[in-house]
Protein backbone atom coordinates (compact mmCIF):
# COMPACT_ATOMS: atom_id res chain seq x y z
CA UNK A 1 0.00 0.00 0.00
CA UNK A 2 1.25 3.46 -0.83
CA UNK A 3 1.62 6.19 1.74
CA UNK A 4 0.12 8.87 -0.53
CA UNK A 5 -3.28 10.44 0.08
CA UNK A 6 -5.87 7.99 -1.16
CA UNK A 7 -8.74 9.16 -3.35
CA UNK A 8 -12.27 7.91 -2.83
CA UNK A 9 -13.07 4.65 -1.08
CA UNK A 10 -10.71 2.42 -3.04
CA UNK A 11 -8.43 2.03 -0.01
CA UNK A 12 -11.34 0.66 2.04
CA UNK A 13 -11.83 -2.04 -0.60
CA UNK A 14 -8.08 -2.72 -0.57
CA UNK A 15 -8.11 -3.17 3.20
CA UNK A 16 -10.97 -5.67 2.96
CA UNK A 17 -9.29 -7.45 0.04
CA UNK A 18 -6.03 -7.67 2.00
CA UNK A 19 -7.88 -9.10 5.00
CA UNK A 20 -9.57 -11.71 2.82
CA UNK A 21 -6.24 -12.52 1.16
CA UNK A 22 -4.58 -12.92 4.55
CA UNK A 23 -7.35 -15.26 5.62
CA UNK A 24 -7.27 -16.93 2.16
CA UNK A 25 -11.06 -17.08 2.21
CA UNK A 26 -14.10 -15.08 3.26
CA UNK A 27 -15.71 -18.17 4.79
CA UNK A 28 -14.07 -17.47 8.14
CA UNK A 29 -15.36 -13.90 8.19
CA UNK A 30 -18.87 -14.98 7.20
CA UNK A 31 -18.85 -17.76 9.79
CA UNK A 32 -17.70 -15.40 12.55
CA UNK A 33 -20.30 -12.78 11.63
CA UNK A 34 -22.97 -15.49 11.57
CA UNK A 35 -21.87 -16.73 15.00
CA UNK A 36 -21.95 -13.21 16.42
CA UNK A 37 -25.47 -12.63 15.12
CA UNK A 38 -26.59 -16.03 16.36
CA UNK A 39 -25.19 -15.43 19.85
CA UNK A 40 -26.88 -12.05 20.05
CA UNK A 41 -30.24 -12.96 18.50
CA UNK A 42 -31.84 -16.31 17.86
CA UNK A 43 -32.17 -17.28 14.20
CA UNK A 44 -35.69 -18.14 13.04
CA UNK A 45 -36.51 -20.98 10.58
CA UNK A 46 -36.77 -18.51 7.67
CA UNK A 47 -33.16 -17.37 8.40
CA UNK A 48 -34.23 -14.03 9.86
CA UNK A 49 -33.41 -13.06 13.43
CA UNK A 50 -35.81 -12.72 16.33
CA UNK A 51 -36.43 -9.36 17.93
CA UNK A 52 -33.28 -8.71 19.93
CA UNK A 53 -34.46 -5.63 21.76
CA UNK A 54 -35.92 -7.84 24.46
CA UNK A 55 -32.61 -9.57 25.20
CA UNK A 56 -29.90 -8.41 27.57
CA UNK A 57 -27.05 -7.01 25.50
CA UNK A 58 -24.58 -4.17 25.15
CA UNK A 59 -26.15 -0.88 24.07
CA UNK A 60 -26.47 -0.30 20.32
CA UNK A 61 -24.50 2.50 18.70
CA UNK A 62 -26.96 5.34 17.93
CA UNK A 63 -29.54 3.18 19.78
CA UNK A 64 -30.25 1.49 16.45
CA UNK A 65 -30.75 -2.31 16.50
CA UNK A 66 -27.83 -4.40 15.25
CA UNK A 67 -25.46 -1.45 15.10
CA UNK A 68 -22.31 -1.70 17.18
CA UNK A 69 -19.89 0.05 14.82
CA UNK A 70 -19.97 2.64 12.03
CA UNK A 71 -17.26 3.15 9.42
CA UNK A 72 -16.45 6.56 7.95
CA UNK A 73 -14.10 7.66 5.18
CA UNK A 74 -12.90 11.22 4.68
CA UNK A 75 -9.87 13.00 3.23
CA UNK A 76 -7.75 11.59 6.06
CA UNK A 77 -8.63 7.92 5.54
CA UNK A 78 -10.68 5.27 7.34
CA UNK A 79 -12.32 5.85 10.72
CA UNK A 80 -14.34 3.61 13.03
CA UNK A 81 -17.07 5.06 15.26
CA UNK A 82 -18.19 2.85 18.15
CA UNK A 83 -19.04 2.64 21.83
CA UNK A 84 -17.87 0.33 24.59
CA UNK A 85 -20.11 -1.82 26.80
CA UNK A 86 -19.08 -0.08 30.02
CA UNK A 87 -19.63 3.45 28.73
CA UNK A 88 -22.19 5.60 26.91
CA UNK A 89 -19.39 7.73 25.45
CA UNK A 90 -18.66 7.80 21.75
CA UNK A 91 -15.29 6.42 20.61
CA UNK A 92 -13.49 7.01 17.32
CA UNK A 93 -10.39 5.25 15.98
CA UNK A 94 -8.31 6.11 12.93
CA UNK A 95 -7.24 2.99 11.03
CA UNK A 96 -4.39 2.66 8.56
CA UNK A 97 -4.45 0.24 5.58
CA UNK A 98 -2.57 -2.44 7.54
CA UNK A 99 -5.27 -2.35 10.26
CA UNK A 100 -2.93 -0.45 12.55
CA UNK A 101 -4.93 1.86 14.81
CA UNK A 102 -3.10 5.17 14.66
CA UNK A 103 -5.07 6.98 17.31
CA UNK A 104 -8.28 6.68 19.30
CA UNK A 105 -10.52 9.27 20.89
CA UNK A 106 -12.94 8.98 23.78
CA UNK A 107 -15.60 11.66 23.37
CA UNK A 108 -17.45 12.10 26.67
CA UNK A 109 -19.31 15.21 25.47
CA UNK A 110 -22.02 13.14 23.76
CA UNK A 111 -24.02 10.04 24.67
CA UNK A 112 -23.57 7.61 21.77
CA UNK A 113 -27.08 6.18 22.20
CA UNK A 114 -28.68 9.62 21.89
CA UNK A 115 -27.36 10.37 18.38
CA UNK A 116 -29.35 9.16 15.39
CA UNK A 117 -26.27 8.83 13.14
CA UNK A 118 -22.83 10.34 12.64
CA UNK A 119 -20.26 10.98 9.92
CA UNK A 120 -16.71 12.31 9.70
CA UNK A 121 -15.72 15.06 7.30
CA UNK A 122 -12.27 16.71 7.18
CA UNK A 123 -11.34 15.19 10.54
CA UNK A 124 -14.47 16.48 12.28
CA UNK A 125 -17.10 14.12 13.70
CA UNK A 126 -20.68 15.33 13.20
CA UNK A 127 -23.71 13.88 15.00
CA UNK A 128 -27.30 13.96 13.77
CA UNK A 129 -29.92 14.52 16.47
CA UNK A 130 -32.91 12.67 15.00
CA UNK A 131 -33.46 10.41 11.98
CA UNK A 132 -37.21 9.92 12.21
CA UNK A 133 -38.53 13.49 12.29
CA UNK A 134 -38.71 15.66 9.19
CA UNK A 135 -36.91 18.63 10.71
CA UNK A 136 -33.80 17.71 12.65
CA UNK A 137 -30.31 19.13 13.08
CA UNK A 138 -26.68 18.21 13.20
CA UNK A 139 -26.40 18.95 16.88
CA UNK A 140 -22.87 17.82 17.68
CA UNK A 141 -19.44 18.43 16.16
CA UNK A 142 -16.05 17.35 17.48
CA UNK A 143 -12.70 18.24 15.91
CA UNK A 144 -10.65 15.05 16.19
CA UNK A 145 -7.33 16.77 15.50
CA UNK A 146 -7.81 19.57 18.02
CA UNK A 147 -9.64 17.36 20.55
CA UNK A 148 -12.39 19.89 21.14
CA UNK A 149 -16.13 20.22 20.71
CA UNK A 150 -17.21 22.75 18.10
CA UNK A 151 -20.21 24.85 19.17
CA UNK A 152 -23.19 25.37 16.89
CA UNK A 153 -25.90 23.44 15.10
CA UNK A 154 -26.92 22.97 11.48
CA UNK A 155 -30.49 22.40 10.30
CA UNK A 156 -31.12 18.99 8.69
CA UNK A 157 -34.12 17.83 6.69
CA UNK A 158 -35.27 14.18 6.62
CA UNK A 159 -37.81 14.21 3.77
CA UNK A 160 -39.08 10.66 4.41
CA UNK A 161 -38.38 10.44 8.19
CA UNK A 162 -36.36 7.23 8.01
CA UNK A 163 -32.68 8.18 7.68
CA UNK A 164 -29.97 5.53 7.92
CA UNK A 165 -26.33 5.24 6.83
CA UNK A 166 -25.34 8.91 6.72
CA UNK A 167 -21.86 9.19 5.14
CA UNK A 168 -19.59 11.82 3.64
CA UNK A 169 -17.91 11.16 0.28
CA UNK A 170 -14.61 13.08 0.01
CA UNK A 171 -14.45 12.61 -3.77
CA UNK A 172 -17.49 14.75 -4.59
CA UNK A 173 -17.91 16.51 -1.21
CA UNK A 174 -21.47 15.27 -0.72
CA UNK A 175 -23.35 13.60 2.11
CA UNK A 176 -25.10 10.38 1.10
CA UNK A 177 -27.83 8.67 3.10
CA UNK A 178 -30.75 6.31 2.84
CA UNK A 179 -34.10 7.78 3.84
CA UNK A 180 -36.93 5.25 3.90
CA UNK A 181 -35.31 3.04 1.23
CA UNK A 182 -34.30 5.97 -0.99
CA UNK A 183 -30.66 6.89 -1.64
CA UNK A 184 -30.32 10.66 -1.36
CA UNK A 185 -27.43 13.11 -1.31
CA UNK A 186 -26.82 16.75 -0.46
CA UNK A 187 -23.99 19.15 -1.28
CA UNK A 188 -21.64 20.23 1.47
CA UNK A 189 -20.29 23.77 1.53
CA UNK A 190 -16.95 24.23 3.24
CA UNK A 191 -14.76 27.23 3.95
CA UNK A 192 -11.97 27.67 1.43
CA UNK A 193 -9.38 28.19 4.16
CA UNK A 194 -7.80 25.04 5.53
CA UNK A 195 -7.56 25.00 9.33
CA UNK A 196 -4.06 24.97 10.78
CA UNK A 197 -3.25 22.17 13.22
CA UNK A 198 -0.17 21.91 15.40
CA UNK A 199 1.52 18.52 15.33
Amino acid sequence: MSSTLTQGKKHVKEIIADLCYDLETTDQIEAELGDIAHKDCGRLPDHTFEDCNETERHPWLYNRPHNYVDFAVDENGLWVIYMRPESDFLYVSKIEPDFFIVDSWEIPDVNATQLADAFIMCGVLYGLQNATTRDSRISFAYDLFRNETIPGQVAWYNPYQGLTMLHYNPVDSRLYFFDDRRLLSVNVRMDEEEPYYDD
